[in-house]
């Protein structure tokens, strides 16, 4: 579903919207705003990532080599014990599209100034960098395992801020190598208010521990997923079991979104 292609002529993965063509924007003369619209962003974000854009390919390989040679960085235990299958499957990489963050993702994540933004399992960033792009967040932070995925949106970042745009001006925004179950210090995910996860992914055991990790964050407000922690819940029985989920609204707010992986998907918004 989300594996590389063996087609050497295909180019590109991820599927691009189809567009109307419309008469060109001279988009730098924009970018001076405050505030940037989703066109703006759209088309910043196609800049800022024009390797990836091209060629995305890289973005999906999960190869065991690869896989190995990607992700040489302090792990924890519930990572190590993962079979290898476990493992890749994990890593397996997909995107939201850069319209549905703006029109779903972000209203999800109900975003102030004064918020500490993580995106856990961030690929190359791109929601990370449309967070600083398109709301009041001063701190936004990304925490990715494989190595060529981080260097894809630190090369973004470095692109977005040698811009000096002043929607940008102030503001923390890092994309980072590490394990979220054992997160770097330079993103240790405890000083977190909302977070966004892509666990389409993660196994029963890797989201235990995720779930856990989230219950320590002490001023965390909201989680936008992509699955649900807790696909059939019922609050007596999740509460004598112990289950994180009942720290949570239930049901949680969905909403449809556009993926790179599917036609569509749901995200789930978590309140506590």
């Amino acid at each position: 579903m989300l594996s590389p292609m063996k087609d050497a002529t295909k180019r590109r993965v991820t599927p691009r919207k189809a567009r109307i063509s419309r008469k060109p924007q001279n988009l730098q003369s924009r970018l001076g705003a405050t505030e940037l619209s989703e066109k703006q962003v759209v088309k910043l974000i196609e800049k800022l990532y024009k390797e990836q854009e091209e060629d995305d390919r890289d973005m999906y390989n999960i190869l065991t080599e690869t896989v190995k040679e990607q992700t040489q960085c302090e792990r924890s235990d519930v990572v190590e014990e993962l079979s290898q299958m476990e493992f890749r499957r994990m890593l397996t990489y997909g995107e939201v599209s850069v319209e549905s963050v703006s029109s779903t993702i972000l209203p999800f994540l109900k975003l102030q100034a004064d918020d500490v933004f993580y995106d856990l399992g961030c690929g190359s960033g791109k929601i990370v960098i449309q967070v600083a792009l398109q709301t009041p967040c001063k701190v936004a932070k990304g925490i990715e395992l494989m190595l060529n995925r981080v260097e894809i949106g630190a090369n973004a970042l470095g692109r977005l801020i040698d811009k000096k745009l002043p929607v940008i001006e102030g503001k923390h925004i890092d994309i980072v190598q590490g394990d979220i179950c054992k997160p770097p210090e330079r993103a240790n995910m405890m000083d977190a208010t909302v977070v966004f996860i892509n666990n389409v992914c993660f196994g029963p055991e890797l989201m235990l521990q995720v779930t856990s990790m989230l219950s320590l964050m002490p001023n965390l407000r909201r989680v936008v997923t992509l699955r649900k922690f807790c696909e059939r819940h019922r609050p007596q029985k999740c509460m004598r079991a112990g289950n994180l989920c009942v720290e949570y609204v239930h049901p949680p707010e969905e909403a449809e979104i556009f993926v790179s992986w599917a036609s569509k998907t749901s995200a789930n918004l978590l309140t506590s």
